[in-house]
This record gives C-alpha cells, structure tokens and sequence, in this order.
C-alpha cells in the first residue's frame, strides 16, 4: 500500500514505483524472511525440548541422589522411607 501511494523512498528519495518486478521481488523478500523466523522458531523450540530434557533428568538424579544418601544412612527402614517421601513432596508437589 505504501508503494503504491507513493511513500516509499529508494535511495536518492525518489519514490519507488510500484512494478510487476518489484512485487516479485517484494514477494521474494518476504518469503526469505517468513522461512528465516520459521526456522528460528523451530531452532528455539529444539533448544527449550532439550532443556526440559536436561531440567528432567537433573530432576531425576537429584531424588536418585537423596535416596542413596537416605539409604546409606544409619537410619531404620520406616524413617528413611518417611524421608524419601518427604523429599519426593518437596520436589514434586506429590
């Protein structure tokens, strides 16, 4: 629309005409650019994947971790798995 009304500039301030090429190459641009968000987004979206995955398996070897220690501890049976109980709620809201 701005091309067409005259508003758009080209280097020199004459105003750019609106042309069957520059449409094409307007078009061209465009898809060059809606590609290069697209594989942005999927980029980011790979990136924040394995992040959860990271965030999940630290997850898992914290509570791993916290049992080994309750188990190696001196503590009766009944205590210890009270304790793993309380660091599962702790961790997960369980």
């Amino acid at each position: 629309k701005l091309v067409g009304a005259g508003k758009i500039e080209n280097a020199s301030g004459q105003p750019v005409e609106l042309t069957p090429q520059w449409v094409i190459s307007a078009r061209k641009g465009y898809t060059a650019a809606h590609n290069l968000i697209g594989e942005k987004i999927r980029l980011t979206e790979a990136v924040h994947a394995t992040r959860l995955d990271n965030i999940r398996a630290a997850d898992e070897a914290l509570e791993m971790a916290s049992q080994l220690v309750v188990q190696q501890s001196s503590l009766g049976r009944r205590i210890k798995q009270q304790l793993i109980t309380i660091q599962r709620r702790l961790v997960h809201g369980r």
